[in-house]
């Protein structure tokens, strides 16, 4: 598809037009011209203001901070020293939840700018930035490709259709309740959850978990759930595919009929897509009642030491630190077109194209 970049002019000032990369993007450099770009110049204005703010207030914080640490110890003698650095290193960490409370309220601000546009431009498309219900994980759950949790935070929820295939999509961070007081909760899922209305019969129920080896293979036969522990494993006679999932279903021949080859390698490019660079597994999924459910999770590098990458979930529609000089409005949306993208992706793939 040929690049289209447009460049917006207004009040003196430039804003470079939204360059379209992917076909769920084509058409939008004109949304993004006559409807985005004019919003951007107050954005950017309320942005910098917002910018000042902060780095004042963490100038203030950081000053307090100071002031305390040093006269602890010449007012109550150098015995308390070692409160001053209790100051200091809670006057950092407010410090850090002050700079992430601004992030998300630039965040806000930008969603509430162009997500109207967005949904509009996509056809039939829904938002809701407070999320799903928390029933929307217990489908997931019953499928055995989600742990259970005791805490839910479900964001960003959106529904919509695409060549008359219903879907949603939510972002959900899934926790498991800590088992003494001395532990903290510990997190079982941190990423997108998809469903997808199947256009066709479902031949039983149909269950795709990453493939870790035989040994973690014998071992989720012993401790899995059973939904899962029940079904057959069903080989898939696609070598790029066994190797990075494992296929279990109810009947054998009719989930090989459904998972074409077109489908197994939409899987993997998505999986391979949101690996990350060390291609972590990234996603499972399940056909039950004729709903495709999709769990994925999306890795992103934070930095690396020679050979060694350090990696953490990727959050939807993350914007850069309100301390960055340049806020790359661009870059989200383009990551947000992805993730919606997953579910054409397989859709497509459903219809048979």
């Amino acid at each position: 598809m040929p690049v289209n970049n447009r460049e917006h002019r207004g009040r003196g000032n430039v804003t470079t037009g939204f360059t379209e990369k992917s076909a769920i993007e084509s058409g939008f450099a004109q949304i993004y011209d006559e409807r985005i770009a004019p919003k951007l110049e107050r954005l950017t204005a309320d942005r910098a203001g917002l910018r000042h703010r902060t780095r004042r207030d963490l100038l203030i914080i950081a000053g307090i901070g100071a002031v305390v640490a040093i006269a602890i110890p010449l007012i109550l003698g150098s015995a308390w020293a070692w409160i001053s650095f209790l100051v200091m290193t809670g006057a950092i960490i407010l410090a850090l939840l002050y700079v992430q409370r601004r992030s998300k309220d630039w965040n806000a601000m930008l969603i509430e700018a162009f997500m109207p546009d967005v949904c509009q431009f996509l056809g039939d498309l829904r938002y809701d930035r407070e999320g799903a219900h928390d029933s929307f994980v217990t489908a997931f759950q019953d499928a055995g490709i989600l742990r259970p949790s005791a805490k839910r935070t479900l964001t960003h929820h959106f529904a919509g259709s695409y060549r008359n295939t219903g879907f949603e999509l939510v972002e959900a961070h899934l926790k498991r309740k800590k088992r003494n007081k001395d532990s903290s909760d510990s997190t079982i899922f941190n990423g997108l959850l998809f469903k997808i209305q199947v256009p066709a019969a479902i031949p039983g129920r149909i269950v795709i978990v990453p493939n870790y080896g035989a040994f973690m293979q014998k071992l989720a036969d012993a401790l899995g759930p059973t939904s899962v522990r029940s079904l057959d494993v069903v080989p898939m006679d696609k070598p790029d595919f066994d190797e990075r999932f494992t296929v279990r279903g109810e009947v054998p021949d009719g989930t090989r009929a459904l998972l074409t080859p077109g489908f197994m390698d939409a899987l993997l490019e998505i999986d391979e897509h949101e690996g990350g660079a060390s291609q972590k597994r990234s996603l499972a999924a399940a056909f039950v009642d004729n709903t495709f459910l999709l769990t994925l999770t999306r890795h992103e590098q934070i930095f690396s030491l020679g050979p060694i990458k350090f990696e953490r979930p990727r959050p939807f529609l993350a914007t850069r630190s309100i301390l960055r000089d340049n806020p790359d409005l661009q870059g989200t949306v383009h990551t947000m077109f992805d993730d919606i993208g997953v579910a054409y992706r397989v859709i497509d793939r459903l219809h048979g194209s």
